[in-house]
């Protein structure tokens, strides 16, 4: 019996990826909805009654939602870390780097949930709360905002970087075409170096954005700009990937044409 244990214990953790972490998130976000919409009633409740049971009641759904919220929270990051793992954009050092900014903060929400228990008063549960958010947004908020950059980068580079190898398969081509005196390659290699240029101009982009978001300091009072910043930049990366894309099609064209 041990061993049927142990083997779905193995079969577990080898399924337990980006798509059932988020889902686990999406779970745990709805009971932070429903506890949230307890407390409101319990507080509500007390606040009309003052009597100590409505007050019991309330310091109980408060633990329940500030415990929910610690949940969905550390949910959230650990799709999040799923999510870098997958990314086979992200250099391994990236990786571990963006794992030492989320680890820590799964294991403080973690933490933060287990002391819940003790609190004794609501006056206790306000200063929990106040803990939690403050955490979050020096700290937390700012780190989501990188690690979202980065994967988006990380994808940005495989787009990239599937772009590259068809123009080294290109220029691979066009060498039999010259050897074979097929047809005139000037138009092709012009547009070549455009799906180059363009690329490159991409490349850029993501490296301003990286610079960016890195540079955004947790102390920062809106860290939400950098990474309104950064998205632009992406943005306008993807837009040039796009283009070096769409002259690679034609030149695809353009080589199985006939002149």
């Amino acid at each position: 019996m041990w061993l049927l244990g142990f083997l779905a214990s193995v079969v577990i953790a080898q399924t337990f990826d980006f798509n059932k972490a988020y889902a686990d998130y999406v779970f745990s976000l709805d009971l932070y909805q429903k506890a949230h919409a307890e407390y409101v009633l319990a507080r509500g409740q007390y606040l009309a009654s003052k009597t100590v049971a409505a007050q019991q009641k309330a310091i109980d759904s408060t633990k329940s939602m500030l415990g929910s919220r610690d949940t969905a929270t550390s949910t959230y990051l650990t799709a999040l870390r799923m999510r870098i793992r997958e990314n086979l954009g992200l250099t391994e050092n990236d990786k571990n780097n963006l794992y030492a900014m989320i680890d820590p903060d799964i294991v403080w929400y973690t933490d933060h949930k287990a002391k819940l228990g003790s609190a004794g008063s609501l006056d206790d549960l306000v200063k929990d709360s106040d803990e939690a958010k403050d955490y979050y947004q020096k700290t937390t908020q700012p780190n989501v905002y990188k690690v979202l950059v980065y994967n988006a980068v990380g994808k940005m580079t495989i787009f990239r970087t599937i772009d590259k190898n068809a123009i080294v398969d290109l220029n691979t081509k066009i060498l039999e075409i010259k050897a074979n005196g097929d047809k005139k390659t000037e138009t092709i290699d012009r547009a070549i170096l455009d799906a180059q240029n363009s690329l490159e101009r991409a490349s850029e982009k993501e490296a301003s954005a990286l610079s960016g978001i890195n540079s955004t300091k947790n102390t920062a009072r809106d860290p939400s700009s950098g990474y309104n910043t950064a998205q632009e930049l992406l943005a306008q990366s993807l837009g040039y990937v796009k283009d070096a894309n769409n002259i690679l099609i034609e030149v695809v064209r353009n080589i199985k044409t006939a002149d």
